[in-house]
This record gives C-alpha cells, sequence and structure tokens, in this order.
C-alpha cells in the first residue's frame, strides 16, 4: 500500500519491476514499473539518497472497470 492520501483508502499493487542502478549518491531508474489494482504507473528518473532529492517523471494509467463505481457519477 502506498499513500492513503492519493488513493484514497490506499493504492494496493500487484508487483513492482525495476533496473536501478547507484552512482555518486544517485539512484538512478528508467523502466519502472507498477502493476497497481487501480493504476499502473511507469516512472523513469533519479533520487539524491544524499540530499533526498526526487527528480522523477511519472504515467499513471488508471485501470477503467465496467463494474467500478468511482467513476459513475457521471455516467448516463
Amino acid at each position: 500500500m502506498i499513500s492513503e492520501t492519493t488513493f484514497g483508502e490506499g493504492f494496493y499493487f500487484d508487483s513492482i519491476r525495476s533496473t536501478a542502478w547507484i552512482k555518486d549518491g544517485v539512484m538512478h531508474t528508467d523502466d519502472t514499473l507498477v502493476d497497481g489494482l487501480e493504476a499502473d504507473i511507469a516512472m523513469k528518473g533519479s533520487v539524491n539518497l544524499v540530499r533526498r532529492d526526487l527528480n522523477m517523471e511519472a504515467v499513471v494509467a488508471p485501470e477503467i472497470s465496467a463494474t467500478g463505481g468511482r467513476g459513475c457519477g457521471f455516467c448516463g
């Protein structure tokens, strides 16, 4: 589970896959994939582990379900 503020009751996921490397205290990745129940997330960028700086791009693709009740407020 990630954050309760972003996805209401939390963000549950099935898997996280990534290749990362650390050089001079900075972790880099260009292929992080999170397979989530409510959304899939792809990320690339870097994290400075010493300064605790984050420089990441993320693409969030929400799961759209015909049985989901969250998005039906604007349905027919």
